[in-house]
């Protein structure tokens, strides 16, 4: 079987490679992104808040940290990210907003290297609601560019947990 001579093998050969890398050239890996995030609390209690970008060893770590502990005043997670933690504390009844936008100087220093941002609360409210099951005072957001087709998102804090409006929806592939 002639499957043609080598320099027209090689021409063939050099298509398929560059064709090749082409196409891997148009897909790009996920990249961590900054957004405007807004705190919105909506609770009847002063509600105290915690918001952190880490790292994935940390995300597994803070995933099972007991938030009652995290917010005791003595814990050493808490202590050890002072530096890269946002925090705020909410009276009761205070319906003001606060904005973390995309040019605040926190983006530079969570960097590229943590690519989940937390948001914890804590308030009386709050703690019974996490009695009742699942603790609703936790809540992670993926910071992949491939999850969000917004820039920007308002964070809730009620008395029965923590929600994000938008939601996050997985872009599809370009």
């Amino acid at each position: 079987m002639n499957t043609g001579t080598l320099p027209s093998r090689l021409i063939m050969l050099g298509v398929t490679l560059a064709a090749s890398f082409m196409l891997g050239a148009c897909t790009s890996k996920p990249t961590v992104k900054n957004f405007d995030m807004t705190i919105a609390p909506q609770t009847s209690q002063k509600v105290e808040v915690d918001i952190l970008a880490v790292s994935q060893a940390e995300a597994d770590e803070l995933d099972k940290i007991d938030i009652d502990s995290y917010f005791s005043g003595g814990d050493s997670f808490r202590a050890s990210k002072a530096g890269i933690a946002r925090t705020f504390t909410f009276n009761e009844g205070q319906n003001t907003k606060v904005t973390i936008d995309r040019k605040d100087a926190i983006w530079k220093t969570w960097g590229n290297t943590r690519p989940y941002i937390y948001i914890l609360a804590n308030s009386r409210a709050l703690r019974a609601s996490a009695q009742k099951g699942t603790d609703v005072r936790r809540k992670k957001i993926e910071r992949w560019s491939n999850y969000w087709t917004q820039d920007n998102f308002e964070v809730s804090i009620k008395d029965g947990g923590i929600s994000v409006d938008p939601a996050p929806v997985m872009k599809k592939p370009e």
